[in-house]
């Protein structure tokens, strides 16, 4: 039997971005996860609308349209289910958290959001949470405590989340007591 010659290797392709050296995937799902959790801060501690914080953040970051909508969905996820990502996260922190603590809240929302309903893998997830409290001057101190925070919600975050009234924790109180009087 005759052997077939062997087409030609082709090169890789260039980056779609940024620098030769620095341009990874890891790099480009951080820079999508930088852009939801900056935005979640901006709605959370400086109360600015949510359009208007995606906006500035995205803009930014420059994201291709790929990353720009992961990370859209990121951040919307995290706004429909806080309260119930909210009451995930706590099951697995002793202490309220600081008051000093940079981004943190809106870093693990975002990762419990991905583990719970985004279909993440739990390890991208996880590493990439980690990295941004590291990256976060303030939240720095809190890496190992996302860490394990994480870990659990990838493990047990599920069957809580089974047990949880969405409606209840999703919808603010002053709301769902008006809804509840009116219907």
């Amino acid at each position: 039997m005759r052997e077939q010659p062997r087409a030609p290797l082709k090169p890789n392709p260039a980056p779609r971005a940024g620098n030769a050296e620095t341009h990874t995937p890891l790099a480009d799902g951080m820079a999508a996860r930088q852009v939801a959790v900056s935005a979640l801060h901006a709605v959370f501690v400086e109360r600015r609308s949510f359009d208007d914080a995606f906006a500035r953040a995205a803009s930014k970051a420059q994201l291709p349209a790929r990353d720009r909508a992961f990370a859209r969905a990121i951040a919307a996820t995290v706004l429909r289910r806080r309260g119930q990502l909210k009451e995930v996260v706590s099951r697995f922190i002793d202490k309220p958290l600081p008051a000093k603590q940079g981004q943190l809240e809106a870093i693990l929302l975002s990762a419990a959001a991905q583990l719970l309903y985004l279909a993440t893998p739990p390890h991208a997830a996880i590493s990439l949470a980690v990295d941004q409290c590291r990256i976060d001057r303030n939240a720095r101190r809190f890496d190992k405590l996302s860490n394990a925070v994480l870990r659990r919600v990838s493990e047990r975050g599920p069957e809580i989340l089974r047990t949880l009234d969405a409606a209840v924790l999703n919808i603010p109180p002053w709301l769902y007591a008006r809804w509840q009087n009116a219907y």
